[in-house]
């Protein structure tokens, strides 16, 4: 089975390459350009472990013996928490592998795959699946285990968020195959942040929740 994740990173150098690039080219402002590549493109690359700003929340589980197309196409609501004062610039993609000799074999446990990555700065032995360390019988896309042809995928946040250790944020996350073309994904994000202080209260900040469409080719 395959476990689609979603976190939420701080990565200046990333955005001065891919995105705030187009501030300045030569000295000359296209910053018209990330409307149609970084902000509207989901980008594959290796993100490091270290811009990792908060705790992880999945949003798909696919059984690779049962699924079908049709069930590829997702929706999901998801919540993460800021593990550290952080300015979170996006949203970033993953998902980990677990194989079995046998169809009836039980996949990882719930607490497994809600499980923290970190703790105390190191990856914890449930943070599925640190490759080639792991004994269960997996393997993890994510930017804490070992760097993978299939990278990772960085969602750019049309204008970043300023967060403290404990602020929440919430959103939708949808996954379709393209109408167009069935080799790539049209994804939508719909995301909203909820400080600490509001956390009982998650709706009252759901009125300035932003909704991003995303390409992934």
């Amino acid at each position: 089975a395959s476990y689609i994740y979603v976190t939420a990173i701080s990565d200046t150098e990333y955005m001065s390459d891919r995105a705030n690039y187009w501030n300045s080219v030569y000295g000359f402002k296209m910053s018209a350009m990330k409307e149609t590549g970084p902000i509207k493109e989901a980008d594959v690359d290796v993100i490091p472990s270290s811009a990792v700003v908060a705790t992880r929340a999945l949003v798909a589980e696919i059984d690779h013996g049962t699924t079908t197309p049709a069930a590829l196409d997702f929706s999901s609501p998801f919540v993460v928490q800021a593990t550290q004062d952080a300015t979170i610039h996006a949203l970033l993609g993953y998902f980990d592998v677990a194989f079995s000799c046998v169809q009836a074999t039980p996949g990882p446990s719930r607490e497994d795959l809600e499980s923290a990555v970190y703790a105390d700065g190191t990856v914890t032995p449930k943070a599925l699946w640190k490759q080639p360390e792991s004994s269960m019988g997996g393997f993890t896309t994510g930017p804490h285990g070992t760097p993978t042809h299939w990278k990772q995928t960085v969602f750019v946040l049309r204008e970043p968020i300023v967060a403290a250790a404990g602020d929440e944020l919430h959103g939708h996350f949808t996954c379709k195959k393209s109408t167009t073309n069935p080799r790539e994904l049209d994804l939508e994000i719909t995301y909203f942040h909820v400080p600490a202080a509001m956390k009982d209260q998650p709706e009252l900040a759901r009125q300035n929740a932003i909704c991003q469409k995303y390409q992934l080719r």
